[in-house]
């Protein structure tokens, strides 16, 4: 089987992240760490989760407010590293496809994941 340019930019287009996606996930659903979840970053996202859910009821004692600031300044911060990071993973899901292919004309057979 030929692994032709219009099947690597299939596949790259199935594993692709978007800007406008993430963006979408880091205003609406950021302090829970939804746009790290979105750009496979899960141990920094159930870090933003955890602080967010453990702040909320706290604040009802008043020391909820300091981790609820220092995650409001974590969210900020994401927001002007958003636009790399997409980039970065659109990168990498790049060279995996390249990889793959060129295993595949050499010889090899790799599963594709």
């Amino acid at each position: 089987m030929q692994i032709t340019d219009a099947t690597v930019m299939m596949a790259f287009q199935v594993r692709k992240k978007e800007t406008t996606v993430a963006f979408l996930l880091w205003w609406f659903l950021g302090m829970f760490g939804g746009h790290r979840f979105y750009l496979n970053r899960s141990g920094s996202g159930a870090a933003m989760l955890v602080t967010a859910i453990v702040s909320i009821p706290l604040c009802y004692l008043c020391v909820g407010f300091i981790s609820l600031a220092a995650l409001a300044i974590w969210w900020i911060i994401d927001a002007f590293l958003l636009a790399d990071w997409v980039q970065q993973h659109n990168q990498e899901v790049m060279n995996q496809i390249e990889y793959a292919r060129l295993t595949h004309q050499q010889g090899y057979s790799l599963p594709m994941h």
